[in-house]
């Protein structure tokens, strides 16, 4: 009796020791299998991430979320204080809805791309200034694809191509770059239709302002020449054809002649190379013929067989069709 006792003593003794030693390690287990079921949840969640703009001056990030979505990602490094933006301001494409997280992140802008039917859209953003400056530093263009797999649509980004905009050129008439204090100063700018634009004071009897393109006239689309708030300008695009070209502008009035070299890129850029003003003696004003001004007192020079047209807001226009009518408001 007392032999079976001990016996059975031990083997009390040996299943306690089994239980301490097997508890730790099913909790060990446990706990693995509870990472694992975690890490399974973060990868089915988690978006994957592609990057694009090989060929532009700025490398964007893409994702796609389960819901469809993509999240799209462009940085701006080089220039912290500009964020993108729509260009036109909409946001409904054939395709496609696009949407700007209005929270600047620290790695760039970013936009919520939703699909809405098959099909292919092209987005196009502009870095334009905090302060939402009309005039852009850079357009990029996202070629997008909506496609549809077992009932569920996703958006995926193509391709992409982008374009760097002149920066604005301060010149002085006799040369020299730079603010002449005696306001005798030209402006070469990109506006808001991503035209490049030469602006030039003028009096009220230097309206006799006429062009030449002397290189390159297929690389140059000359647009035209108007008189505005006491300006001429000038509102130029690149050519057909890429390559460089020369744009000389010439007043009698005005004693002045200004000269620009420019360079149209296959992307459709069109950059100034170098540019110069003279600047001779003014003839008399007794001796000036008089230069006809509509009743707005802005004059307006066709100089192409396109004809430039005033719209509500001065802004200069070409209409399709040569033969048609000008209308002024």
């Amino acid at each position: 009796m007392a032999d079976e006792l001990i016996f059975d003593s031990e083997r009390q003794m040996l299943r306690a020791e089994k239980k301490r030693r097997l508890v730790p390690l099913l909790a060990l287990a446990a706990v693995l299998v509870l990472i694992l079921a975690v890490l399974l949840i973060l990868r089915g969640c988690r978006a994957e991430s592609h990057t694009g703009g090989e060929n532009t001056d700025y490398l964007y990030t893409w994702s796609l979320k389960s819901n469809g979505d993509a999240e799209l990602v462009v940085p701006h490094s080089d220039a912290p204080d500009y964020r993108w933006d729509l260009k036109d301001g909409g946001e409904s494409l054939p395709a496609l809805r696009v949407t700007r997280v209005e929270k600047e992140r620290r790695d760039g802008t970013a936009f919520t791309l939703h699909p809405e039917a098959v099909g292919r859209s092209m987005i196009t953003l502009v870095l334009k200034g905090e302060d939402n400056s009309v005039v852009p530093n850079y357009q990029m263009t996202l070629l997008t694809e909506v496609t549809e797999a077992d009932e569920r649509l996703s958006v995926n980004v193509l391709n992409s191509s982008g374009i760097r905009y002149q920066p604005e050129i301060v010149g002085r008439v006799g040369g020299g770059n730079g603010v002449d204090e005696t306001g005798n100063n030209y402006r070469i700018y990109t506006d808001e239709r991503s035209d490049l634009v030469l602006s030039f004071p003028v009096g009220e009897y230097e309206r006799d302002w006429s062009h030449e393109i002397t290189e390159g006239a297929d690389s140059l689309a000359f647009l035209g020449l108007l008189y505005e708030d006491g300006n001429m300008k000038v509102r130029l695009r690149a050519g057909e054809a890429p390559g460089q070209s020369k744009l000389v502008l010439t007043s009698t009035n005005a004693a002045t002649t200004i000269t620009v070299q420019l360079e149209s890129g296959a992307d459709g850029s069109l950059k100034v190379l170098s540019h110069q003003a003279e600047s001779g003696e003014k003839p008399e004003i007794a001796t000036l013929p008089e230069i006809p001004t509509d009743s707005g007192g802005d004059a307006i020079v066709v100089t192409t067989g396109d004809i430039p047209i005033f719209s509500d807001d001065h802004h200069l226009e070409v209409l399709d069709d040569p033969s048609a009518e000008t209308v002024r408001p």
